[in-house]
C-alpha cells in the first residue's frame, strides 16, 4: 500500500509537471510574432484563403477556447498538422524518433560503462596516472561544447583520416533494414544483415562518441567520490578482514553503497541526452527529433515544435520516475 501511494503522488507530479509544460508552451508558440494560418495557406495564399485557413484551424477563437481544445486534442493522441507535408505530427514523431531513442540508447550504453568502470578505476588507483587521467577527461569533457567537438570530429576522423563517416545512418548505398523496431542496430540484427549492421554502427559512432565527451565526464567524477567516500567507511576494512578478495570488496560492497549518487546521475544525463541530441543531430545530419525540430523551427511550424517538446520532458520526468522507483532496489534501507 505504501508503494502504491508513493507511486500514485509521483504520477500526480507527474502529470502537474506535463501540464506545467503544455501550458508554458503553448503559451510561447502564441506569443511569437508569427502567423501559422499564413503558412499553411501558403505565402502567395490570398488573405481570404488565409483568414478561412485560420478559422478551420481554430485560431480565430479566443485563447482560452484555443487552449482548451489543444487539451482535448491531446488526449486524445491529435498534435495537430505539420504544415509542410500536412500529415499527422503523431505520425512524422514516430517517423523521427527512433533514430534519436537509438543514439540515446547506445550513448548511453557507453556512458554507464565508461563513467562507472573508470570512476571505481579512478578511486582504487588514487593519485595514479589513472586517477588523473579521469579527472582531466572530466575537465575536458566539462570544458568542451558538444557542438565543437562535433566539427572537430568530423574534421579528423571523416576529412583528415577518412575512418569514420560524417553524417546519415546509413550509406547511400545501403538500403535501410526491414522495419519492425525503427532502430536500424535492432532490426539488421533481426533480419540477419551483418553489412547493414555493421555500417549503421559506423555511422553512429561519432554522434554517440560525440554526446558522450560532454556528458560521461559527471559521472566519472560522482563515481569517484563516491567510491572514496565508502572506502573510508569500517565496514569496508572489516569486508577485508575477513579475506574477501579485493575484487569482491569493490564490486559487491563499495560500489553497491556507492549506487545512489551514480544512479541519480545517470537519470538525470538521460534526460539531458534527448535534449542535448538536437545539436548533434543537425551537425551529423542526423534525422530525429532535432533535426525534425529544427527545420520545423524554420519554417515557424508550431505543431511539430510543440510535440518535439512534449517527448522530451515526458521522456526527462518518466527516466526520473524510474529512477526514484530503483532506489529502494538498490539500498533496502530507502522505503517509499
Amino acid at each position: 500500500m505504501r508503494f502504491l501511494a508513493y507511486l500514485a503522488m509521483r504520477i500526480g507530479w507527474l502529470i502537474a509537471v506535463m501540464l506545467g509544460v503544455v501550458t508554458l508552451t503553448f503559451l510561447i508558440t502564441n506569443v511569437v510574432p508569427a502567423d501559422p494560418a499564413r503558412l499553411a495557406a501558403g505565402l502567395e495564399a490570398q488573405q481570404a484563403q488565409v483568414d478561412t485557413m485560420r478559422h478551420l484551424m481554430g485560431l480565430d477563437q479566443p485563447l482560452p477556447v484555443q487552449y482548451w481544445n489543444y487539451l482535448v486534442r491531446l488526449l486524445h493522441g491529435d498534435l495537430g498538422l505539420d504544415a509542410r507535408s500536412q500529415r499527422p505530427v503523431v505520425t512524422q514523431l514516430a517517423e523521427y524518433f527512433p533514430a534519436t531513442f537509438e543514439l540515446v540508447i547506445v550513448t548511453m550504453t557507453l556512458y554507464i560503462l565508461l563513467g562507472v568502470i573508470g570512476g571505481v578505476a579512478a578511486a582504487v588507483e588514487r593519485g595514479s596516472w589513472v586517477d588523473k587521467g579521469a579527472q582531466l577527461l572530466s575537465l575536458g569533457g566539462l570544458a568542451m561544447p558538444p557542438f565543437w567537438v562535433a566539427i572537430v570530429f568530423q574534421v579528423v576522423f571523416f576529412a583528415q583520416l577518412h575512418w569514420l563517416p560524417a553524417t546519415g545512418r546509413l550509406s547511400a548505398v545501403l538500403a535501410p533494414p526491414p522495419h519492425i523496431t525503427g532502430l536500424y542496430l535492432v532490426d539488421s540484427l533481426v533480419a540477419g544483415q551483418w553489412g547493414t549492421w555493421c555500417d549503421a554502427a559506423v555511422h553512429i559512432m561519432l554522434p554517440a562518441v560525440t554526446l558522450l565527451v560532454g556528458s560521461v565526464a559527471n559521472v566519472l567524477r560522482i563515481t569517484r567520490r563516491a567510491m572514496l567516500q565508502v572506502f573510508a567507511q569500517p565496514y569496508v576494512a572489516t569486508a577485508r578482514a575477513k579475506g574477501l578478495s579485493e575484487r569482491i570488496v569493490i564490486w559487491r560492497h563499495c560500489l553497491r553503497n556507492s549506487a545512489i549518487p551514480i544512479l541519480t546521475m545517470i537519470g538525470l544525463q538521460a534526460g539531458y541526452l534527448f535534449s542535448g541530441a538536437i545539436i548533434i543531430e543537425i551537425v551529423f545530419s542526423w534525422p530525429g527529433l532535432g533535426k525534425y525540430a529544427v527545420d520545423s523551427i524554420a519554417n515557424l511550424d508550431f505543431p511539430p515544435i510543440m510535440g518535439v517538446t512534449l517527448i522530451v520532458a515526458a521522456a526527462f520526468v518518466l527516466i526520473n520516475l524510474l529512477i526514484d522507483l530503483a532506489y529502494p532496489l538498490v539500498d533496502p534501507r530507502i522505503v517509499y
